[in-house]
């Protein structure tokens, strides 16, 4: 029987699939801001769920499914405030939530332009970081 809560439905690879498709989903959405921006964060909670996964066997699995709150978001502002298991973690995670505040990325002149690119970027690191504490474990 397959556990009803909702972080242990996938395993740790199947999280960062996911957290890699939805780096795609972004970078497709360029020409649409705030799509691109929702789909970096969900980006980088799946990423972060990978990690509780793999977590497990020295937390448990009550201090994973309460460590960095429900929702990806509730993910992002926990690690924002401070990530001890990878202090490397915050920085991207604040860039990806100011991004929401960006002026830049509601305007409607250079859509393409590298600074649009910005919460992609810091989802990519958030996902490659979390990789990297995946398979160190």
């Amino acid at each position: 029987m397959t556990d009803p809560h909702w972080l242990w439905r996938l395993s740790a690879p199947q999280w960062l699939d996911s957290a890699h498709t939805e780096l795609q989903r972004g970078a497709q959405a360029l020409v649409h801001p705030r799509r691109l921006v929702t789909h970096a964060k969900r980006a980088a909670g799946m990423a972060l769920n990978g990690v509780l996964v793999t977590m497990e066997s020295e937390w448990g699995r009550s201090q994973c499914e309460h460590t960095w709150g429900r929702s990806y978001m509730d993910h992002l502002r926990s690690i924002a405030q401070q990530c001890t298991l990878e202090p490397r973690l915050s920085a991207p995670a604040s860039a990806l939530l100011d991004s929401a505040q960006d002026p830049r990325l509601v305007s409607l002149g250079s859509l393409r332009s590298p600074a649009n690119l910005g919460p992609i970027i810091a989802a990519q690191s958030i996902v490659d970081l979390c990789q990297e504490l995946t398979d160190g474990r």
